[in-house]
């Protein structure tokens, strides 16, 4: 992804009232065969608005005292590859 169309995303989501959400990186989506030789710098491949659930302490879903599930939305980065997705496996 250039800074170009970083720009045309986020100014999109901006338009559509998200200026104030975070922005993160689904880090499992990042991969690249010359990892193992050093390769840490990966592209960004696509980027979209997510509502997620939060995690507690523990690595539980994080719920109010009404058992009311914390969410967020919020724009993911990927890099185009998860491995989960694409063995079928759950997230």
């Amino acid at each position: 992804m250039t800074i170009n169309q970083l720009n045309e995303l986020t100014a999109k989501m901006i338009e559509q009232g998200h200026g104030r959400e975070m922005a993160c990186i689904s880090k499992r989506t990042f991969s690249h065969p010359l990892e193992a030789d050093g390769c840490t710098i990966l592209e960004i491949e696509d980027g979209e608005m997510q509502t997620i659930d939060l995690m507690d302490d523990d690595g539980g879903t994080l719920t109010l005292k009404d058992e009311t599930v914390c969410q967020r939305t919020q724009l993911v980065l990927s890099g185009g590859h998860d491995p989960h997705r694409e063995s079928g496996s759950a997230w």
